[in-house]
């Protein structure tokens, strides 16, 4: 049996095969964070039921996309205020806008807290290294055309172990870019959160991370090869701290948004260019 550690959704079981139940009697619910989220489906393809493209956009990424901090935690020092399966992520913020305007695409999150994408797992519920799932998560997802990438944070946070540096960083993005444009997906960058004096983690916090993060986050600005970026820093950090998170969008861990932090990120996200009328990306 799987599971995915910090899915933010409640876990309803019962025992036998009560399919055809519609009273849905008989089912108990677990709302902690370390112990629910058992998932028993690894993945559910749906045939589009209208003849209209639709784009299809894989969310690739750590804790900051899974919607850590968002609601219980299961960590006794880390309580959250905000209840469990409100679908209040950074994905459902934007499929939700999606949906008020009309536009055909479907997000779905490939995240996993605690994620790394150059190494693998710091404790194991945080999964293998995200250049050795992307194939798994993202190539192999029946009709992906985009994908939305932010991840790294982790690797320069937990970066004692094994050390990682900004440009390493560097290099395994730009690897993971010519993946999924080899797959012919498209390929939007998202710029690292700000996270200076984050509380969570090893050194998310810390004076070089942060100089590292603004290393990678202009290379994406600058000089990746993707299809477009989206630079969350003016959406998300402090005018009198740049480096740090808007007070009303921390979790109060300094590293992962709350549901109004998560909100501003979607909205930091520019919809033109899956407007139908628009072939060209343009983002923020």
């Amino acid at each position: 049996m799987s599971r995915h550690y910090n899915a933010n959704e409640y876990v309803w079981q019962a025992a036998g095969d009560l399919s055809g139940d519609a009273s849905a009697q008989g089912f108990t619910r677990n709302a902690n964070l370390l112990t629910a989220s058992t998932v028993l489906v690894d993945r559910l393809e749906l045939e589009s039921d209208t003849a209209a493209p639709r784009r299809v956009v894989a969310m690739f990424g750590d804790s900051i996309t899974d919607g850590f901090m968002n609601s219980a935690t299961g960590i006794p020092l880390l309580p959250s205020k905000e209840p469990m399966s409100r679908d209040v992520r950074f994905p459902d913020f934007l499929q939700r806008r999606a949906q008020a305007e009309g536009i055909p695409i479907t997000f779905f999150s490939a995240a996993m807290s605690g994620n790394r994408l150059l190494s693998g797992p710091l404790l194991p519920m945080f999964g293998r290294a995200g250049q050795g799932r992307l194939q798994r998560d993202v190539v192999s997802m029946a009709g992906v055309t985009d994908a939305i990438v932010l991840i790294g944070i982790n690797d320069l946070g937990f970066s004692i172990l094994p050390a990682a540096t900004g440009q390493k960083l560097i290099t395994g993005l730009g690897e993971a870019v010519q993946k999924l444009h080899a797959a012919g997906i498209k390929v939007i960058l998202g710029a690292l959160l700000p996270s200076r004096g984050a509380i969570f983690g090893l050194l998310h916090g810390s004076a070089a991370v942060d100089a590292a993060r603004q290393q990678v986050n202009q290379w994406i600005k600058t000089s990746s090869q993707a299809d477009a970026v989206i630079d969350f820093d003016p959406c998300l950090q402090d005018p009198a701290k740049p480096s740090s998170l808007l007070k009303d969008y921390d979790s109060r861990d300094g590293l992962h948004p709350n549901t109004s932090g998560y909100e501003a990120m979607a909205a930091c996200v520019d919809f033109s260019v899956y407007r139908p009328a628009n072939a060209q990306p343009h983002f923020h």
